[in-house]
């Protein structure tokens, strides 16, 4: 099948929109810019808010225990248009009053935050890889044209809780972002209709129970035949996709990435939906019901990205807070206490499954450097999921 990732390239249409100053800022790989020179663009640019509410705790991710209730329908993400760009918190019923909590002095343009850190890439021709504190706006990291071919930009991110896997979509493919470099592996899995219809996708989401939703992108060029503004069901393992129905939103605007979120408190699903033209006027924030496809109008929107709905996800029947995994870092043996192992699922950032164990203690001498996931089962039929890193 042949593929399909060109259409980034016209998203310099919207940007005729914003006027010169807005994106006078601008950070380039071919400025060889290092870590140091961020910071110091970011400590001189970035803006805070200290009257926001931000009483939600984020889990602590070295060990991904979900806790079941976040800040209610509060969305943050980022907005490119209208100015002023920055990470927002947004009320999820008018996107339109949101309020600036930082501002880098560069653009985001497609990521997702979890456990209170934004994983995002840059608005550039060879986009550059963050790690946000989403709270302060502080740089954690920061890799510079980390993928191997800037076609592969993720235009939606969504994160798999069940898994820990963080997946892009790049159109008519899925990917797997490495959160640790933001380099991405290409899946051999192309989005098809239970028909075999061909589909291209403009946005998708995760659900807390590791189900994926997706709205398709019109287009009219072989393979790519069909409508657009249809959620489908995303099967992640072979890309075959459910249809849904009809959000009765056919007009889908190429030159920027729509997004996708779910409110996993809730299990509602949001859509940032930009027209047709380049009329803001065009552009809506929507509800869409997962049952029928149904979109319902909430409110005027923007150029939005990286949208996430805080979640500290736990599933009270399926965790044991009493589990103890160390050390992390780790070079030679990791420990597991206080839980009856059935077995330990070991992944690494791509999602790949690298190892399996059936004993407390685990010998991760023989692992690459890297960060992995260790999926813990006990005997009581919990789960617990652990970002362990190993080092040399």
């Amino acid at each position: 099948m042949l593929k399909f990732r060109t259409k980034l390239v016209s998203m310099a249409l919207v940007m005729l929109l914003c006027s010169g100053a807005i994106f006078a800022q601008r950070v380039t790989p071919n400025n060889k810019i290092s870590k140091s020179e961020i910071k110091q663009i970011v400590q001189s640019k970035k803006i805070t808010s200290a009257n926001v509410d931000r009483t939600v705790q984020y889990s602590n991710p070295n060990a991904l225990q979900l806790l079941g209730n976040s800040r209610g329908a509060s969305v943050e993400g980022w907005k490119t248009f209208p100015a002023p760009w920055g990470y927002y918190i947004f009320d999820s019923e008018d996107v339109e009053a949101g309020e600036v909590i930082w501002d880098p002095g560069f653009d985001m343009l497609s990521g997702e935050t979890v456990n209170g850190i934004l994983y995002a890439y840059d608005n550039e021709d060879d986009p550059n890889f963050y790690l946000w504190d989403a709270e302060t706006g502080e740089l954690i990291d920061f890799f510079i044209a980390p993928l191997f071919d800037p076609d592969f930009l993720p235009n939606d991110f969504a994160y798999d809780y069940t898994t820990g896997i963080m997946y892009g979509l790049s159109w008519n493919e899925l990917l797997i972002v490495d959160l640790e470099s933001g380099e991405v592996e290409v899946l051999d899995i192309y989005f098809e209709s239970e028909f075999g219809d061909a589909l291209v996708f403009m946005a998708m989401a995760i659900d807390k129970n590791g189900n994926a939703y997706g709205v398709t992108d019109f287009w009219d060029e072989e393979p790519w035949v069909y409508e657009g503004g249809i959620l489908f069901k995303i099967d992640l393992e072979t890309g075959i996709c459910e249809r849904i129905g009809d959000t009765e939103i056919e007009d889908i605007m190429y030159y920027y990435p729509e997004c996708l979120v779910f409110d996993n408190n809730t299990g509602k699903l949001y859509w940032s939906h930009l027209g047709p033209s380049n009329n803001p006027d065009d552009w809506s924030w929507r509800e869409i019901d997962i049952e029928t496809g149904v979109s319902t109008y909430i409110s005027v929107g923007g150029i939005l990205s990286c949208l996430s709905i805080p979640f500290a996800y736990e599933s009270i029947s399926r965790i044991s807070t009493k589990m103890d995994i160390y050390p992390n870092p780790a070079k030679n043996l990791v420990q597991i206490d206080g839980v009856d192992i059935l077995k330990v699922e070991i992944y690494n950032m791509f999602g790949q499954l690298v190892d399996t164990q059936k004993a407390n203690t685990i010998d991760v001498s023989k692992y690459n450097a890297g960060a992995y996931l260790f999926k813990t089962y006990d005997v009581n039929g919990n789960v617990i999921i652990s970002k362990i890193m190993v080092t040399k």
